[in-house]
Order: structure tokens, then C-alpha cells, then sequence
């Protein structure tokens, strides 16, 4: 059973993983953060795609989001990234949590990493 899912946006590659119960990693994926994507919102719905690919995804007791930049993870937004600059004031938060019932923390990949 799926407890956490951790996501690392990055200007190369998003990773999305998930740990059980034990923390133990029982899901790893990525893929190139820019294919196919022109937009926000594009970028966007590629992140609930692959929070979508996790194993039992809807059971999560949370999500937590790395992404590079300035991040106020108060209002849930990256306020400048350089690298995904497409999500820059975007409500990242607001949506994931609308889209998917969960709580969902975003902040800085330096300080959680």
C-alpha cells in the first residue's frame, strides 16, 4: 500500500516516487520534464499523470513536491524557477489538491533534498 509519493520536478526530469508503511521505496519513475510540453498547464497535467502511475495512488496520505527555484510553499506556488519557469506563480498546490483529495507540500528541492 502506497503512503507517501514524493515528486522531483526538475528542468531535465520529473521523478515521482512512493514509499510504504516501512519507508521502503516501492515505486521509482521518470521521464523528461519538457516533452511534449508547451505550456503550464501542459506541465501541469504531466504531473497528475504520474502521480496517476503510482500503484494505489488514491490511498496517499500525502504528496510532496521538490522544485527548484523560489518556492512559497504558504500559497503552494514556485515564485521563479529558471529551470521549469512554465510553473512560476502557478497554483500548483490549489490544483493538485482539488484534482486529488490529498495534502500536498511544495518546497525548495535544495532544503528537502
Amino acid at each position: 500500500m502506497t503512503k507517501y509519493i514524493g515528486i522531483d520536478i526538475g528542468g531535465t526530469n520529473i521523478r515521482v516516487g512512493a514509499i510504504d508503511e516501512n519507508e521502503n521505496i516501492i515505486y521509482s519513475y521518470k521521464e523528461p520534464t519538457f516533452k511534449d510540453v508547451k505550456i503550464s498547464i501542459n506541465l501541469y497535467e504531466k504531473i497528475k499523470r504520474l502521480i496517476k502511475k503510482v500503484p494505489e495512488y488514491e490511498k496517499a496520505k500525502a504528496v510532496g513536491i521538490g522544485a527548484p527555484g523560489s518556492v512559497d510553499n504558504n500559497i503552494g506556488q514556485i515564485i521563479s524557477s529558471k529551470n521549469v519557469s512554465l510553473l512560476n506563480n502557478f497554483p500548483l498546490v490549489e490544483k493538485l489538491k482539488k484534482d486529488f483529495k490529498l495534502p500536498i507540500y511544495l518546497e525548495n528541492d535544495a532544503r528537502v533534498a
